[in-house]
């Protein structure tokens, strides 16, 4: 049965001023939920970002070693030693330590919403 299908059962037996309340925590229920949809947006945009920023890094990587291979080909040994000098003092990144997503369905969040039984 779906929440609909709950609700409109359960609003048979109710009386209206119960269906006025209810519809009141209904609605504290959606403004939550839009709450949480910004938030998990912005947490994609920030993921987004951070991707953006991974394969700039990556690329500047390309690039650092790509300019040391053409020195290393022009004959240029100083320089592509000293290059690789450098770029053997970036620090190594820590892993991110990232917690794993947490559902809870809606029906556990809210039992007196998603299944309302009257008084």
């Amino acid at each position: 049965m779906t929440a609909a299908e709950k609700l409109a059962e359960a609003h048979k037996s109710m009386p209206p001023e119960d269906i006025a309340e209810h519809a009141l925590a209904l609605a504290m229920v959606v403004e939550s939920q839009d709450n949480l949809i910004r938030s998990l947006v912005e947490d994609i945009d920030g993921c987004r970002t951070g991707v953006t920023n991974t394969v700039s890094a990556f690329r500047s990587m390309q690039i650092a070693v790509r300019t040391v291979a053409s020195a290393n080909a022009s004959r240029r040994f100083s320089d592509a030693r000293k290059m690789i000098a450098e770029l053997a003092d970036i620090p190594v990144m820590d892993e991110p330590v990232i917690p794993a997503p947490l559902y809870i369905p809606a029906e556990e969040s809210w039992p007196e919403i998603y299944s309302p039984k009257p008084r």
